[in-house]
């Protein structure tokens, strides 16, 4: 088999695989126009290599050159346009024109020089120089853009070009030594192979600076997502703190109020003031829930406890608000066959306190109905629940949002209802936090029926003890009790201080926590000890956390390493309870703080007599 053969059985191999990777390149999105030339300059010299392969047979050997210029001249094109637009991205119309203008000269005058002028020759001499022109204009915008050739050393590519270009001005003198001729042909091929491959090169780099770029990305959108979702938890833990504090010192103010001893027409305006303060606690409390949620953050626990107590503390709490509307509040909990059980408390009670106080806000006349049961299914217990109302109901198109987060069945909602709209929606997530969901069956103007859905853990060996509290009684504590309320902000001091007299206690004061250490320091010197220490956590000069630490590090003796200290604090977001028990206090107590919250906790480390 003969050399030229052979150098065209490989030539077509190569660029047949050539040109299925730049068409598998042009189904990459956005990457169309970038390969599309190239893949075209690949088809035409590998139609040219087919043709001088298979149409010897057919035609005359001056027609298949004519062909072989004509798709060498199109390669060479496509070649120039899509290196062209690689390194810039767009064409314009006007650089269309040149190049399609030179190549179509030249392929006229080698048509006009070949037959119109009987010159082969001359012919041969134009299409050469024109290869060579175009070669060395490629690699003049290589040049330009060598920064981006994604070599070390371009210039090696370069070179190539040089002495491809110089190998087609001496082809027309080739064609008369047949040695010249074979070996010019291998090494052209070979040059050309080279090139192609070179561009497949600069396609896979910039896949791979491309990946890396958006890699880069990525991480950066990260970084500020994070850094993001820090500023906002470090947000609502401000926001907490700050409306909590001001909050705490008006309920505060009024709790003591209500047990003092006034006119039944004040003590109905306090309430009414009381009860105010503790629906904007809820809306607080709501935002910081849903926060939380949407963190990720919200810490659920799994203990035991007495399910029907559970619903019979939420329908003392409800029946209230039912009576303040004349609504009939029902309970029914017949078909509760364990009470004993095992799961979240507290998220379920948050649960159906934001139903059944959905249920009493959007009824106006008629009853709320309670229905509580217990299902077993495929070996699991549930709770099902189903809170009944005769309320005003919602539209069959507003069902499917009534659960998502700021959404009310209609805009009038808010201005007849009120609310933040973000009751459900915790409902809904908090249900599905513990493994149930919340469905929901409506008509309008006659009612809606609510049903969540919760497995739960039946306990069979359960020793319920009551953690209630009377807090009617007030305690009576060991002589030489000595409180010290660590406090920088007024209205929490004159607040803790009242809470702290009425269970007969008395305290002394330090704003910050340098002070709080120098008081502890100096009642060792006058033998009058603290019996238990309430720490502020955010402060000026000494903050609660640090002042803590030194506390339990001996700075102020021994005596006070082992002193309950209690946190009383308005940050409520997720962690700051175990932070507050990282740093060495023994208990934490949410601003705005309850008399019956604090009762039961200064029981738990103040010895009584």
């Amino acid at each position: 088999m003969e050399l030229s053969v052979i150098i065209n059985i490989v030539g077509i191999t190569a660029y047949s695989l050539l040109a299925i990777f730049f068409l598998w390149v042009m189904l990459v999105p956005n990457i169309l126009s970038r390969t599309f030339f190239w893949l075209i300059s690949v088809l035409a010299i590998l139609f040219g290599r087919l043709n001088l392969y298979f149409l010897p047979e057919y035609l005359a050997q001056q027609e298949i050159q004519t062909i072989y210029m004509f798709l060498l001249i199109v390669e060479k094109v496509f070649l120039v346009l899509g290196l062209y637009y690689f390194f810039n991205k767009r064409i314009s119309v006007n650089y269309y024109v040149k190049v399609f203008s030179f190549a179509i000269t030249a392929f006229v005058l080698i048509i006009g020089l070949k037959y119109g002028a009987d010159a082969s020759f001359i012919a041969m001499i134009v299409f050469s120089t024109c290869q060579a022109f175009f070669l060395l204009y490629i690699m003049k915008m290589l040049y330009h853009k060598k920064k981006h050739m994604y070599l070390n050393q371009p210039f090696f590519i370069l070179s190539l070009f040089v002495f491809y270009a110089i190998h087609w001005l001496t082809y027309p003198i080739a064609l008369n030594y047949p040695l010249w001729l074979t070996y010019g042909y291998l090494f052209g091929n070979v040059l050309n192979l080279i090139i192609y491959l070179y561009l497949a090169y600069l396609v896979l780099e910039r896949f791979q600076y491309r990946m890396l770029k958006a890699e880069t990305s990525a991480l950066e959108l990260l970084d500020e997502a994070k850094k993001a979702n820090r500023t906002k938890s470090e947000f609502l833990a401000n926001m907490s703190h700050e409306i909590r504090t001001p909050i705490n010192g008006v309920m505060g103010m009024l709790e003591l109020l209500q047990d003092a001893e006034m006119k039944t027409e004040y003590k109905e305006k306090i309430n009414i003031a009381f009860t105010s303060s503790k629906i904007l606690l809820d809306v607080v409390n709501e935002v910081l829930d849903y926060s939380k949620i949407e963190a990720g953050k919200l810490s659920l626990e799994y203990i035991e406890f007495d399910l029907i107590n559970l619903f019979t503390e939420v329908f003392h709490t409800m029946e209230n608000l039912a009576n303040n509307k004349a609504l009939s509040l029902t309970l029914d909990t017949d078909l509760i066959i364990s009470r004993h059980v095992k799961s979240d408390p507290l998220r379920i009670k948050q649960i159906l306190f934001n139903l059944i106080g959905n249920a009493i806000k959007f009824t106006e006349e008629g009853e709320i109905i309670v229905k509580a049961k217990q299902v077993h299914k495929a070996n699991v217990d549930y709770l099902v629940c189903s809170i009944i109302d005769t309320g005003v109901g919602i539209d069959e198109d507003k069902l499917a949002t009534v659960f998502e987060s700021f959404q009310q069945a209609d805009s009038s909602t808010t201005r007849n209802f009120g609310g933040s709209g973000l009751g459900l929606s915790i409902s809904k997530q908090l249900s599905q936090l513990l493994k149930g969901d919340i469905t929901v069956e409506s008509v309008e103007n006659q009612g809606s029926m609510f049903t969540v859905t919760i497995p739960l853990e039946i306990i069979e060996d359960f020793t319920f003890e009551s953690t209630e509290l009377d807090t009617t009684d007030i305690p009576k504590w060991q002589e030489n009790t000595k409180i010290l309320l660590v406090e920088d902000n007024r209205i929490n001091q004159v607040v803790a201080i009242q809470l702290l007299k009425s269970f007969n206690l008395v305290c002394d004061v330090a704003e910050n926590g340098a002070i709080a250490i120098a008081k502890l320091k100096l009642s060792l010197r006058i033998d009058t000890p603290y019996t238990c220490i309430l720490m502020d956590c955010q402060m000026p000069t000494l903050d609660g956390y640090e002042t803590t630490k030194r506390i339990r590090s001996g700075e102020c003796g021994g005596l006070y390493k082992k002193v309950p200290i209690i946190a009383m604090t308005a940050n409520a977001m997720t962690g700051d309870r175990e932070k507050c028990l990282a740093t060495g206090m023994n208990d934490f107590i949410s601003k705005p703080i309850e008399r019956e919250v604090m009762s039961k906790v200064l029981k738990s480390w103040i010895s009584e007599k």
